[in-house]
């Protein structure tokens, strides 16, 4: 069974990790990792301040449960972040594939996860066609999450 990850399969090897030097590209490919960490980092700040401020049971509750969401995030934090030379690998194909023009079935693919689509924008933007987004995530059969139980 292919997964949303699978579309950022690669060897890992060194070429993979040369990329784009500008600073931009790499915060952009690098947004959830680093959306992780600050959360971390507010989590175990929670948990340091709780400790310090509060006594008792509700101490011990609002730590442990910082504490553990903070120790979650940056777990995701760090294994998003290992994701980067197959984004960088992905990238640099669909740049190579569509550098004489779009070819929407190349993009298709990775419009299943977020970090996809990441690299669908930023190749976009190298090619100069970053007013193609959207148009490529309709043909692309891509549909957000929705829950009925919320439209009431």
């Amino acid at each position: 069974m292919e997964t949303d990850d699978d579309a950022f399969v690669g060897d890992g090897s060194a070429s993979d990790a040369d990329g784009p030097s500008d600073l931009r590209f790499r915060l952009s490919m690098n947004r959830y990792p680093l959306l992780l960490g600050a959360g971390t980092l507010a989590c175990m700040g929670g948990a340091l301040r709780a400790f310090t401020t509060l006594k008792g049971a509700p101490a011990a509750c609002v730590v442990a449960l910082s504490g553990i969401v903070g120790l979650v995030m940056a777990a995701q934090a760090v294994t998003l972040a290992r994701t980067y030379p197959y984004k960088l690998r992905a990238y640099r194909t669909l740049c190579e594939r569509n550098a004489d023009g779009i070819r929407p079935d190349t993009f298709r693919r990775y419009f299943r996860s977020p970090c996809g689509r990441v690299v669908v924008r930023e190749a976009l933007r190298t090619l100069g066609y970053a007013d193609a987004y959207e148009e490529l995530k309709a043909g692309s059969g891509y549909r957000p999450c929705r829950c009925d139980a919320l439209d009431g």
